[in-house]
C-alpha cells in the first residue's frame, strides 16, 4: 500500500482459492489486482487487473506516477498522460 495525497493505492494477488491449485494466487499464477481508494471515504476510484502481483513492499510513487515491481521480474510504471510533463526526459544516454 502507498498513500499518495488523499488516495490509497493498493496492489496484490486476488483474494481467491482455486480448489485445483490452492497456492496459485499466492504464487502469482492468477495475476494481480490494483485499486486506488479515496482515503477520505473508502470509495474505489480505480480498479484493474495486473499481469503479475507486486513483490512485497514493491510499490513507490513519484512524479504523479506509481512504480510497481512485480513477481514476474518487471518494473511497471503507471500514470496519467499529464504525468509525462513532470520532469525531463532523456532520449539518449549521456555523453562520456
Amino acid at each position: 500500500m502507498v498513500l499518495a495525497a488523499d488516495t490509497l493505492l493498493i496492489a496484490g494477488p486476488p483474494d481467491v482459492v482455486d480448489a485445483e491449485d490452492p497456492l496459485a494466487s499466492f504464487e502469482g499464477r492468477l495475476g494481480g489486482r490494483f485499486l486506488a481508494v479515496s482515503a477520505a471515504d473508502g470509495k474505489i476510484l480505480l480498479q484493474c487487473k495486473l499481469a503479475s502481483p507486486p513483490l512485497f513492499d514493491g510499490m513507490a510513487v513519484a512524479g504523479r506516477r506509481i512504480y510497481i515491481s512485480t513477481m514476474d521480474g518487471h518494473l511497471r510504471c503507471y500514470g496519467s498522460p499529464s504525468a509525462a510533463q513532470v520532469g525531463p526526459k532523456r532520449t539518449s544516454p549521456p555523453a562520456g
